[in-house]
């Protein structure tokens, strides 16, 4: 069976996009918790490429040994359907992380479903009729008109995540630093190299995007406090980190010590219904936590003081709360360690 390079370069590219993804897999299962919404979307994508990548490496063997025209289009479809649905799955994973609400997810869930539901029908309508693609008698792919519209549909969610992403980071001001540019630019890389020289570099592009995501993950997963939903004292090195180097000017803290430990999941969806964004919450002790805020407005801080207190009261959770304002001359990251390290110690 003689191979033509073409043929050669895709198997290397799929092949070397499913170990990768294989490999991120196996320590996604070890490290990752799937408590996290952002771990479940995050490892549905991952399992989706191999998916893809098997499905692009079982085409090219169909090429090359010539064989049948129903079974390619049947392997084609798999692939369609499957970008289809890591695009889908690439929206709730920022949505998850810009917005950290499984309920809001929820309550967005039937209008982000829709573009979802109408790629597969058109696939599977496809399959059967050719109207947006085709496999020829010499098994090669043939595009109708109509795949444009399908392919603007489909990036369309990687375009709505990027309009989200952007609208986020201009108001967000939190310690925490989401990246969505470590998954786009690879995978933007990627589709360009296929499209200019028809090799299957998207999946690869996909692999080493997912591959960026996954360390940063698991990098943050350390921090989490997952009882809470919060960060947890392991997370106070990384804060320190970015006070002192300018990153994140923190200008207020504020306090909470529940008296009864038995209370902390109530406490904590009080903490996430009325804390805003531009803030970062870290249990530091079995019932103790602090908000950390780069807003200096006395005002707004005993505001959100107040606000915490009177739904915790309404709530019947006994908490105390406090709050400190940094200095006009006191550096962050003196007020740092005066008002968080030395505290803690």
């Amino acid at each position: 069976m003689q191979l033509s390079p073409e043929i050669v370069a895709n198997v290397d590219i799929s092949l070397a996009s499913f170990l990768l993804m294989f490999g991120v897999l196996f320590m996604a299962a070890k490290t990752l918790n799937f408590k996290d919404m952002r771990s479940q979307y995050y490892v549905n994508m991952v399992v989706l490429i191999l998916i893809y990548d098997v499905a692009t490496l079982i085409s090219s063997f169909i090429f090359a040994t010539h064989g049948s025209v129903i079974f390619m289009k049947l392997v084609s479809l798999i692939v369609e359907i499957a970008l289809d649905f890591v695009m889908f799955f690439w929206l709730l994973f920022v949505m998850a992380e810009i917005y950290k609400s499984r309920d809001y997810i929820k309550r967005r869930l039937p209008m982000y479903s829709v573009p979802i539901a109408l790629l597969v029908l058109a696939n599977i309508t496809t399959f059967f009729t050719g109207w947006l693609w085709d496999i020829k008698e010499d098994l090669t792919y043939k595009i109708g008109g109509l795949y444009y519209v399908y392919i603007i549909i489909m990036y369309g969610y990687i375009v709505f995540a990027i309009i989200q992403y952007v609208r986020f980071k201009s108001r967000e001001k939190s310690s925490a630093r989401f990246n969505i540019w470590l998954y786009l630019i690879p995978m933007v890389c990627g589709t360009l190299t296929e499209g200019f020289t028809g090799y299957s570099a998207s999946t690869l592009g996909c692999a080493l995007g997912f591959t960026a995501l996954y360390m940063v993950m698991s990098k943050e997963m350390g921090y989490r406090d997952f009882e809470s939903g919060f960060y947890n004292p392991v997370y106070l090195s990384q804060l320190y980190s970015l006070v002192d180097n300018g990153t994140y000017n923190l200008s207020s803290i504020i306090t909470y010590k529940l008296s009864d430990p038995a209370q902390l999941p109530k406490f904590s969806e009080v903490l996430k219904t009325v804390l805003p964004d531009g803030t970062d919450t870290i249990r530091t002790d079995e019932c103790k936590f602090i908000t950390v805020c780069e807003s200096a407005d006395r005002g707004y801080v005993f505001m959100l003081t107040e606000d915490v207190s009177m739904v915790a009261e309404e709530a019947g959770i006994d908490v105390q709360v406090d709050s400190t304002i940094k200095g006009k001359k006191e550096l962050a990251a003196d007020f740092f360690i005066d008002n968080i390290r030395l505290r803690r110690n």
